[in-house]
């Protein structure tokens, strides 16, 4: 790392406005009144890092300091990605819920990860939305919660413990100098217990991330990035918000899935770079009519994931000239990715990763039966990381995802091929 390179997320943030402070930098889905209230907002980088300022100063108002977890619960809307980035600029440490967690999912996570305030708004599929971000902060002791949205735009409208919240400018915040190991957000993971656990990870664990994925990507500032995955996770935060802010490109929200919408989005704003799951990429391949309805042709790059990819399906994108990308990763920092650089036969990147070979990051693959290193072809075992873009555990462990070497224990299971 060099004498000036940006160690913290606020400190990308900065240098991004300081780059291109009249540029679009973040808009809302063209499709927000519908879920979400007010109209869509679209930012420039200044206007976006005064928004910043607005909301660290309320943080601040809040009671919150620093090192403290804030609870956020919005839905892929302008105001979940200022919430995540004023924590930073606070020197909190953002703890973004996903919007289908309840009571349950919500008090659990509340006491795991020490949350002394949240950030939420009520929507229309959730009247208990705020009732029930209330429950789960009194079973801690109580704590203020920040409201944005409709119907509480002045603070008569609302009663302890709620305060309302807007991105109004007009404040100057000094950023809190953070270091590139303080803990930066805690995500949560279902993993194979079945129950949310916590995932901290640290500003340079993030950035670790978001550079493999910026330089195996290609992704540049003239890049306008489609994120239709919640910024919640590995999936929005580390693939969408982290490049987004690494190398100041713009970033235009969707909320999860509305096809019509999402299409639509691709083409009015020359959408360059988005994800999608195999699935619909299949669907659409084989809709001629629709396809033929919509101008795809900005998009360089697809990334999908999550289920194997069907080879004729990257080879059909392909051949309308898009790169379909095969991606693995986890909220734990163990990530792969299958570009055309790296494979060129698309029925090979629908079947293989190389293995990952990066600064910072080693891998094995382990026998399920010995627990030794497996070196040949064709043998099962389980995937295993450690490095930078690894966490240090999970809240409230003891130690039993990694082995004694270090390696997080994926639970994947791969085995190696050799030159496909």
């Amino acid at each position: 790392m060099t004498q000036n390179e940006p160690v913290t997320i606020d400190e990308l943030l900065a240098r991004a406005v300081s780059a291109r402070p009249d540029q679009l930098a973040l808009a809302d889905p063209p499709n927000r009144s519908s879920f979400f209230a007010g109209e869509p907002q679209r930012l420039t980088w200044s206007e976006l890092s005064a928004a910043v300022d607005g909301m660290a100063a309320s943080l601040r108002s809040m009671g919150v300091d620093v090192g403290d977890a804030v609870a956020i619960q919005l839905p892929n809307v302008v105001e979940l990605v200022v919430s995540i980035l004023a924590c930073s600029r606070a020197g909190a440490v953002a703890v973004p819920f996903p919007i289908q967690h309840r009571q349950h999912e919500l008090a659990m996570g509340v006491r795991v990860a020490g949350v002394v305030a949240a950030i939420t708004a009520p929507r229309p599929d959730r009247p208990d939305q705020l009732d029930t971000m209330a429950s789960a902060l009194e079973e801690v002791g109580g704590g203020p919660i920040g409201v944005f949205g409709g119907g509480v735009s002045n603070e008569s409208d609302l009663a302890e413990p709620f305060v309302a919240l807007s991105l109004d400018g007009g404040h100057d915040f000094s950023p809190h100098a953070s270091t590139a190991d303080d803990i930066a957000t805690i995500c949560w993971t279902s993993g194979t217990t079945g129950l949310p656990k916590g995932v901290p990870r640290t500003h340079s664990m993030w950035r670790a991330s978001s550079n493999f994925q910026v330089d195996q990507l290609g992704i540049s500032a003239d890049d306008r990035i489609l994120c239709p995955f919640p910024v919640v996770n590995m999936a929005g935060i580390g693939g969408m918000l982290m490049p987004w802010v690494t190398v100041g490109a713009g970033l235009f929200l969707h909320q999860p899935l509305d096809l019509p919408v999402f299409l639509g989005q691709i083409q009015g704003e020359g959408i360059t770079y988005t994800v999608a799951p195999p699935a619909l990429l299949n669907m659409l391949l084989t809709n001629e009519k629709l396809l033929a309805d919509v101008d795809l042709s900005s998009i360089r790059a697809i990334a999908s994931g999550s289920a194997p990819l069907d080879p004729w399906m990257v080879e059909g994108w392909q051949d309308r000239g898009i790169e379909i990308v095969n991606v693995f990763g986890s909220n734990e920092g163990a990530s792969m990715l299958a570009t055309m650089a790296m494979v060129p036969d698309p029925a090979d990147r629908a079947r293989f990763f190389p293995k990952p070979d990066r600064e910072g990051v080693e891998t094995r693959l382990v026998s399920l039966e010995t627990d030794e290193e497996i070196t040949e072809p064709g043998v099962l075992g389980e995937l295993r990381f450690r490095g930078t873009t690894v966490f240090d555990g999970y809240l409230e462990s003891d130690g039993a995802e990694f082995d004694d070497q270090g390696y997080y224990r994926t639970g994947d299971l791969f085995e190696l091929v050799g030159e496909p």
